[in-house]
């Protein structure tokens, strides 16, 4: 068992969703399932915690994520890692249920991704947008980070155009800001405010049940459709 376990721990690295924060949860899961099974073997030594440990280290660092910062530096002797891993144990359990708690909040989010907005409310939307990338201007991030929540928020407002709104753009705007703006959570929380404010004006539209292709698959229409409408609203069109 224990010559297979480097195996085990790559076939995990190479299964996991492409989300990365999403990734680390299922990871946690994992490998604290392998832990509780090595505890029922009643292995001896740490070797099993230092490997649940070192795993979770190795994907944070690798994923670049800054869940785990705190605890990059995994002691030697085991009088000093059984305290780190009491520590550890309730961080890494306590942030996977989180980040569970948050794809599924995601998930739920975007199920119904097509609203119809009358007017007054995408006005009170676009005011709302002016004002979160003035305060996304003054964020202390990098600038492909910010180019790419830029264009986000410039995907959004074209929407706002349409007769129907898709919202997709807007939620992983706030998805990607949100992790963005982690290490300056001062300077993140009033952008996160105005964004709730759109998205209580989202609660309040009319949804609009339509089988529109996602978001990011609008990127890939390479040519015109052969087939021409009868209908005068060029609103409607997803694209």
């Amino acid at each position: 068992m224990n010559m297979q376990e480097p195996y085990d721990v790559q076939n995990d690295f190479l299964n996991l969703p492409d989300d990365s924060e999403h990734g680390f949860a299922i990871l946690q899961q994992r490998q604290y399932a392998k832990l509780e099974e090595s505890w029922d073997l009643q292995n001896q030594g740490w070797n099993p915690e230092r490997n649940y440990v070192e795993t979770l280290v190795i994907y944070d660092r690798v994923n670049g994520l800054g869940l785990l910062s705190d605890f990059h530096d995994i002691p030697h002797s085991d009088t000093e890692f059984s305290e780190f891993f009491s520590k550890f144990r309730f961080h890494a359990s306590f942030t996977s249920k989180r980040l569970l708690a948050e794809y599924a909040r995601r998930v739920k989010l975007t199920e119904v991704s097509v609203l119809e907005l009358d007017q007054s409310a995408k006005d009170a939307i676009r005011s709302f947008v002016t004002s979160i990338r003035e305060k996304l201007a003054n964020l202390s991030i990098n600038e492909n980070k910010m180019s790419s929540l830029m264009k986000k928020l410039s995907a959004f407002e074209l929407e706002l155009d349409l007769t129907r709104t898709r919202t997709e753009a807007f939620y992983q705007f706030v998805i990607e800001a949100s992790r963005a703006g982690r290490e300056e959570n001062e300077e993140i929380q009033p952008i996160l405010k105005s964004a709730e404010r759109v998205f209580s004006l989202f609660d309040k539209a009319k949804k609009a049940f339509v089988a529109f292709p996602p978001w990011k698959e609008t990127k890939k229409i390479t040519g015109p459709n052969e087939h021409v409408s009868n209908s005068t609203d060029d609103q409607d069109i997803p694209f």
